[in-house]
């Protein structure tokens, strides 16, 4: 059993979620950089060709550049902000910003007893859950595209050797 009381685990579990979900964010950050120089390299190197691609090579080019792409606009899907909007709460800005004064949101946020102090942190913690497995879901996502990309850039490149 842990040292933990409910509240400060519900508290702690909030702190951990944050974290991930602003990892998953760096992480598409620097994957969208990735991916664009990848692909700013690749249409430098077609781009000094001699003749212009064609059989294969033309196929496997246009392969790596429409993955690229999709696996770009994935990783921006991670990084597109997402606000979970109870119908009430007291932690999300969009929620905080319906009160009509700073006041007003003192008096709700001091009106609440504890156990309905839990139950809104327990159902933001799961909004926050659901938001940053949907970023992670898209982060595999874009990752796998880049994989794909990067190999259909190998193939063009035998073929062009080849």
């Amino acid at each position: 059993m842990s040292d933990f009381t409910s509240e400060q685990l519900a508290e702690r579990t909030q702190n951990h979620l944050n974290e991930y979900i602003i990892a998953a964010d760096r992480k598409a950050s620097i994957l969208i950089t990735g991916q664009f120089a990848f692909l700013g390299l690749a249409a430098t190197a077609l781009s000094n060709l001699n003749q212009a691609p064609s059989g294969w090579f033309r196929w496997f080019s246009i392969g790596m550049a429409i993955v690229g792409v999709i696996a770009v606009f994935l990783a921006v899907i991670v990084i597109y902000p997402r606000t979970p909007s109870p119908e009430r709460g007291f932690i999300y800005w969009g929620n905080i910003t319906q009160y009509k004064s700073g006041e007003d949101f003192h008096d709700a946020v001091a009106s609440l007893d504890e156990e309905e102090a839990m139950e809104t942190l327990n159902k933001e913690n799961y909004s926050l859950a659901k938001v940053a497995g949907k970023k992670y879901e898209y982060l595999r996502w874009s990752l796998r595209a880049t994989v794909v990309m990067v190999l259909f850039a190998v193939a063009a490149g035998i073929t062009f050797l080849g």
